[in-house]
């Protein structure tokens, strides 16, 4: 599914991930299916279907989070506050990115949090307050905008 993404349609890369997802269920893999569906999820954002991203996306989430795949509930979060602000709910974007940030420095990853960080550049206007909110530096903004 992952292959066709750039090399394939929307409609392929669907098939191959709904296999995918098939495929985890059968083999009672909680973690495949969480990453199958995240797929899905990121998908259907990019095709601009968020009622369904969302929907996968919060599976993907409740998976993970049964299972305590905190790396997995980091990158089920900033996908599902990366579909709230396709949607413009930006109060929901922010929790979900607030978790995933908290999440990551539980983890003992960067403190930065560089991935919640990129979710929200496309979206000019709600950089100040959802840096602020988030207690991010805006110098880590600076470097985030010149490392993409």
């Amino acid at each position: 599914g992952i292959l066709n993404w750039w090399r394939g349609t929307p409609e392929d890369v669907e098939r191959d991930l709904s296999k995918a997802l098939e495929m985890a269920r059968k083999a009672n893999s909680p973690k495949g299916e969480a990453r199958a569906l995240g797929n899905l999820a990121a998908l259907y954002g990019e095709m601009g279907k968020t009622d369904q991203a969302e929907q996968f996306q919060k599976t993907a989430l409740d998976l993970d989070t049964k299972n305590g795949s905190l790396s997995g509930m980091v990158i089920n979060l900033i996908g599902l506050g990366n579909i709230y602000a396709q949607q413009a709910r930006w109060d929901e974007a922010e929790t979900c990115l607030q978790e995933a940030v908290r999440i990551e420095r539980r983890l003992g990853n960067r403190p930065g949090a560089e991935p919640p960080l990129r979710v929200l550049l496309p979206h000019p206007g709600r950089e100040a307050s959802l840096y602020h909110a988030l207690d991010l530096d805006f110098r880590v903004l600076a470097l985030s905008r010149a490392v993409l």
